[in-house]
């Protein structure tokens, strides 16, 4: 499921690499959460704070509170059960593009219950 306003404020990251962060949080999301589960994306304008925020989350098997500080390392890969393959290297992506753009990241997440990532981008502005 997914919120986003008709309109949304120009960011100062772009497009190419916001498409990319995207990708890799949906792809975490969707890989991580079981048949049947759900992943929500929301975008917010909050101009309060200079930043548009997208909200990824899911209702998958989360992350141990023990691998939430490892999880931005390069070629991290978590000891889930069954884990599905990848080169660790997706939420490092993530982090790096933000970093290059003024951006952030925050991550909340608790096992069997699902993971919320909200990412702050700055806005352009003149």
């Amino acid at each position: 499921a997914y919120t986003v306003p008709n309109t949304l404020p120009l960011v100062c990251c772009p497009e190419s690499w916001v498409r990319q962060i995207v990708i890799h949080l949906l792809n975490n999301s969707i890989r991580f959460t079981e048949a049947g589960g759900e992943v929500w994306v929301t975008v917010e304008d909050e101009e309060d704070e200079d930043s548009l925020v997208l909200n990824v989350k899911d209702t998958g098997v989360g992350i141990p509170a023990n691998e939430l500080p490892h999880i931005f390392e390069h070629f991290y890969r978590g000891r889930q059960p069954n884990q599905e393959e990848g080169a660790g290297l997706g939420l490092t992506i993530v982090q790096q593009l933000l970093l290059y753009c003024g951006g952030r990241i925050s991550v909340e997440s608790q096992p069997n219950t699902g993971t919320h990532f909200k990412v702050r981008l700055p806005l352009y502005r003149d």
